[in-house]
Parts: C-alpha cells; structure tokens; sequence
C-alpha cells in the first residue's frame, strides 16, 4: 500500500466515526451490498482530503494525494462545522450558526500558531467532492449540495494542532477536528 493509499485508510477510518446514516440502495445481487457504506465513507473521505476546486480553473485537479501534501514548515488542520445530519452529539442535530462560525474564526485569527484561515462552503465543499468522484456517478447522485459540512481549513506551525483544539475546545457549532498533519505523519510510518 503506497502513502497516498495509506491517507486515504486513515482519513476514511477517522470519518467513518461520523456517519449516520446511509441511503438505501436496492442492488440487484447480493453481492452489491457494500455500495451504501462505501459511498457514504467515499463522501466523507472527499470533504476530509481537502482538495479545493476554482470553478473555471483550466489548471487539473488535484489528486487525493497532493491534497495532503504541505510545505514542511506549515501544516492544515480542518474544523468541520456541524449540520443537521451529523452524528457528533455536540452538534443535537442542528446546523452551526453564523455567530458560532464567527467566534471559531476569532478564536483561530488570535492564535499566533495560525498562519491562514480560509473559509469553504457547503457549495465548494459539494463541488470539490463532485471533481473527486466524477467518474463515479452513482456515489454523486447520492449527495447533495449540504450533505458535505461547510469548513475553516487552518493553515499552522508544525506541532500547533494540540493548541488549536485546545483553544476550541467547548466552542458550540463545531462537528470535528481532523489533524491533516496527523494524518500525514501516520501515512509515513
């Protein structure tokens, strides 16, 4: 199993803690049984690789691969926010709110560890997961634009995840963390 395979496990595994739900296929053998799980975990693994999409941006789409990859003096945390179909009990089935979005972000803007934060939508973080999976129409038609949480990507010193969840920590409005930079560090052991 080559690095890029290996992120992809990680990633998938630590998403696969927060779906819910599945949609319900109807297969015409038994053998088919393994689409539900799959495109879900699928459409969570595309929000988790952090891939970004420019409509219109003639240069070719990143592979899941690079989308991990990083500068070796900064590394990306993600901060999922809730929605309605999360399973963290954090989130009680609601979506987060702007003033929630707006404390994380001051939160994260005060921290000297962070060196960028950058805002993805539910429509650009629906539109990355399209481009991912576009050869694979079955997994799309089974997503909407809001199914993929809308996110902070935080770009920060090595090392600085710990503090940066920390300093979260008990903020409302927040579905889960995902170090990148752990993810990484896995991936090459």
């Amino acid at each position: 199993m080559n690095s890029t395979e290996e992120r992809l496990r990680d990633a998938l595994h630590t998403a696969a803690r927060t779906v819910d739900a599945f949609p319900t296929f109807t297969a015409p053998t038994r053998r088919f049984s393994f689409i539900p799980p799959l495109s879900a975990a699928a459409a969570v693994a595309a929000v988790v690789g952090g891939v970004m999409f420019f409509p219109g941006d003639p240069s070719p789409v990143p592979s899941v691969g690079e989308a991990f990859a990083s500068s070796a003096d900064s590394y990306q945390t993600s901060v999922y926010f809730c929605i309605e179909r999360s399973s963290s009990s954090k989130c009680e089935g609601r979506e987060s709110t702007d003033r929630q979005r707006q404390a994380i972000s001051d939160k994260l803007e005060s921290l000297p560890e962070v060196r960028k934060v950058t805002y993805e939508s539910k429509q650009e973080a629906f539109e990355r997961f399209r481009i991912l999976f576009q050869d694979r129409p079955g997994i799309v038609a089974t997503k909407k634009v809001g199914d993929i949480p809308d996110s902070f990507r935080v770009e920060a010193e090595p090392g600085s995840t710990p503090t940066i969840r920390l300093a979260l920590s008990g903020l409302p409005g927040i579905d889960q963390i995902v170090d990148d930079e752990a993810l990484r560090n896995a991936s090459r052991n």
